[in-house]
């Protein structure tokens, strides 16, 4: 993946990344030893929930892994791309499962973008039910909550592209 186009996207990905951090106090990155890197660790300090001695239990902390493939520009799957990393053994969303975090990825899509989707998935904000990888049980149990349930994290992650020029950064 290190012809010129891909190395000017992961340069532009590392960029945002770092910015996306220095917007959201709650979120931290490993930054990678090579320059520029295909993989990123990332921790959010949010609440999301787990299962624990059979209970459903608000759950602080995700850790997780992107490695964009080699041919990342052209061919996306998050069973590739994402990796669950703990802290909680048993993790409780319809799109977490093993080490799987499962979400809609496209080709060259930003860091950005697919850190989003797992905040909002680990704060349970979305969760996506045409994933063939989803966990039916937790599925079948987040049907049958509340409507006031969800999201069970109250904060966003904030994302201003322009480095907080401009008077007001939104929310995502």
């Amino acid at each position: 993946m290190m012809d010129q186009e891909a190395r000017i996207f992961l340069e532009e990905q590392h960029r945002q990344i770092l910015q996306l951090v220095g917007q959201n106090d709650f979120l931290e990155v490993i930054t990678p030893q090579r320059f520029p890197s295909q993989e990123f660790w990332l921790s959010m300090l949010v609440r999301g929930l787990a299962c624990c001695e059979g209970q459903i239990q608000f759950a602080h902390g995700l850790n997780f892994r992107i490695r964009l493939n080699d041919d990342y520009l052209i061919r996306a799957d998050s069973r590739e791309i994402l990796e669950y990393l703990g802290p909680h053994e048993e993790p409780w969303h319809p799109n977490i499962h093993g080490r799987g975090i499962f979400a809609p990825i496209s080709p060259g899509q930003g860091l950005v973008e697919i850190v989003r989707m797992c905040f909002n998935i680990w704060t349970w904000n979305q969760y996506y039910e045409q994933d063939s990888e989803r966990n039916q049980q937790v599925l079948d149990w987040a049907r049958s909550q509340p409507a006031g349930r969800f999201p069970v994290e109250g904060r966003t992650l904030t994302w201003c592209h322009t480095c907080c020029a401009a008077p007001i950064c939104p929310s995502l």
